[in-house]
């Protein structure tokens, strides 16, 4: 957003991300279920994206992989609730 662009241009907003490999949840219509979650967090504000991506096994042994990434869903972009801070797993 706009908002997030110039607090974060101001320093006024840190950003962290975590990208994740997942199983997208069904309610959100994922065209395949293998994907990526990506999370942005600043102090103030959150936002969620999943990846759908599909891997084909190629070749005659099968060994080559071909990766298509399918259009991202945004699934969640809300305001947090108490300020947030980096998880390191």
């Amino acid at each position: 957003s706009a908002s997030l662009e110039r607090d974060l241009h101001s320093g006024h907003a840190v950003l962290t991300a975590q990208v994740v490999n997942v199983n997208i949840p069904m309610q959100f219509n994922a065209p395949v279920s293998d994907g990526i979650r990506i999370e942005l967090k600043t102090t103030v504000e959150r936002s969620l994206t999943y990846v759908p991506y599909m891997i084909a096994h190629r070749g005659v042994s099968k060994k080559q992989r071909e990766v298509e990434i399918l259009r991202a869903i945004e699934a969640d972009y809300s305001v947090a609730p108490t300020p947030l801070t980096p998880s390191y797993n």
